[in-house]
């Protein structure tokens, strides 16, 4: 699992190297900026004409080292200066004035366009609020040039806990981060224009305790093949048994991909409860799947359910259920008698935003993965606001429906009711936004929370086990992706994809 520090944790991270460790600042700059001048010596870059334009700060004495030392390999490297420069940080002085002793020279009026390379060290991790005078000016000019950008630490203009545009940013073809990433560099729009991200040691140490807050990670391949690992003497009982409450009389296909999902995603055993009217197609799609169902208008089987609700390891409800009174009734039933995780999506989603007390009675484990429509309905609020904080829009839903929120969007965000923890995916592509793959999603956090609630995995947080399903979603996508291309993936192919990860 990799950390992921904000901008506070990040510049106490740097004062502890600096202060407790004793590493001097300006030696963490110069690591900082070989790192950099390493990546723009990979033959990516044409550095006929490199302008290194910097801020008052740190991050613009990071940008002086880069234009000094690619001048001493022999480039054309010269420097923008923005700011007063009585109030430059010591280290940008010392920075500036060693450029100077080496040669590189200072422009003041630079036409950007004029240059082949562009270094952003305008801001770093620093700014806060929308950018404005001089800075605006240059970023939007750096915008405009349409000149590859070396980013330093992130883009100039993003928010770094937020991912957010300050009225204006910088668009880097590659970002040189330290340490570990940040979060705006991973969600959107901060990720789209970061570019590439290269994260690079240069000597920062920081604690990688899951006990501070707030706490940012995400998981990765060798946490998900753990999570999958499978016990020799297990049978189809100790996988996990899933429930699905899915498909109404006029959406057979969700129930069935969502049930397709729990059963490729490594769950023993898989029955599904939909309308009477599925029965055939359920069948002859999914041999592998037991079913009861229900007649939509009539009284819900209470007996067949409550014996269902006390097979399963984990229940999934939602995909395909509809808003109707039978499927209300069957979702507020199902709420109220079921005692492992409940993973609710889609219809079940819709019909809580209406009325929340139908989980006035709900003693399970909740997961919510509603997309940011649903995210805002939820809440009560405009999808706007909900992009606006991806993080935080989660944290807000997790807390007020006392359960985990999977925020999905380009990128998802998962948090936990009563802990300042997120984990932010990396994996996926678009070829995710295709209809059915928030059924697929739905199927494997069943699968994976069964998984959970009936080994070893007891001791990961619910909030871990929906990150692993969301990265393992994402990385189904990613392999169905590359048998044809984004815009021809299927969810079919999606699950398909879950027997390469």
């Amino acid at each position: 699992m990799k950390r992921i520090l904000t901008a506070a944790q990040m510049k106490q991270a740097d004062h502890n190297t600096i202060e407790t460790m004793g590493i001097p600042s300006l030696v963490l700059m110069e690591r900082a900026a070989l790192s950099c001048v390493e990546e723009l010596e990979n033959g990516r870059w044409d550095l006929k004409k490199v302008l290194a334009v910097c801020g008052p700060g740190n991050n613009g004495g990071d940008g002086a080292a880069i234009a000094r030392i690619l001048k001493t390999k022999g480039v054309d490297a010269q420097l923008f200066c923005l700011g007063n420069p009585e109030k430059y940080s010591e280290g940008m002085k010392a920075q500036k004035k060693i450029a100077e002793n080496y040669g590189v020279r200072e422009v003041k009026n630079p036409d950007f366009r004029e240059y082949t390379v562009i270094i952003d060290a305008i801001f770093g991790i620093g700014v806060s609020r929308p950018l404005a005078g001089e800075y605006r000016k240059a970023v939007e000019e750096i915008y405009a040039s349409g000149i590859p950008v070396l980013a330093v630490d992130i883009p100039s203009g993003i928010h770094t806990d937020t991912g957010e545009v300050l009225d204006a940013a910088v668009k880097a073809r590659t970002t040189v981060t330290f340490a570990c990433a940040k979060p705006g560099l991973l969600l959107d729009p901060g990720k789209r224009y970061a570019g590439d991200v290269r994260i690079r040691d240069i000597g920062i140490g920081f604690a990688a305790g899951e006990e501070e807050t707030p706490w940012y990670g995400s998981v990765e391949k060798e946490d998900l093949d753990r999570f999958l690992a499978r016990t020799p003497m297990g049978n189809k009982g100790t996988f996990g048994k899933v429930l699905v409450i899915a498909g109404s009389d006029v959406m057979c296909g969700a129930a069935i991909l969502c049930a397709r999902a729990v059963l490729a995603s490594g769950a023993g055993m898989v029955k599904v409860v939909t309308e009477i009217r599925n029965r055939t197609p359920l069948f002859c799609a999914l041999p592998e799947a037991m079913a009861d169902f229900w007649t939509e208008g009539e009284p819900i089987p209470e007996e067949t359910l409550l014996q269902d609700l006390a097979w399963a390891d984990a229940v999934v409800a939602g995909p395909g259920l509809s808003k109707s009174r039978t499927a209300k009734e069957l979702l507020t039933f199902a709420a109220k008698h079921t005692e492992v995780p409940l993973v609710l999506d889609a219809d079940a989603l819709n019909l809580i935003a209406e009325d929340p007390a139908i989980l006035s009675g709900c003693k399970a484990e909740k997961i919510l993965t509603p997309h940011v429509g649903e995210l805002a309905r939820l809440l009560h609020t405009t999808i706007a606001k909900c992009q606006r904080d991806p993080a935080g829009s989660a944290k807000k839903a997790a807390e007020e429906y006392r359960a985990c929120c999977v925020r999905k969007d380009s990128v998802t965000v998962t948090a936990e009711e009563g802990r300042e923890q997120y984990y932010i995916n990396t994996s996926g592509s678009s070829a995710l936004a295709t209809a059915g793959s928030g059924d697929v999603l739905a199927g494997i956090t069943g699968a994976f929370a069964a998984k959970r609630q009936c080994g070893k995995e007891r001791e990961i947080s619910l909030a871990k086990t929906a990150a692993l399903a969301v990265y393992a979603h994402g990385k189904a996508g990613e392999a169905a992706e590359k048998r044809s291309s984004a815009s021809y993936v299927t969810a079919s192919e999606i699950i398909k994809g879950l027997q390469t990860i």
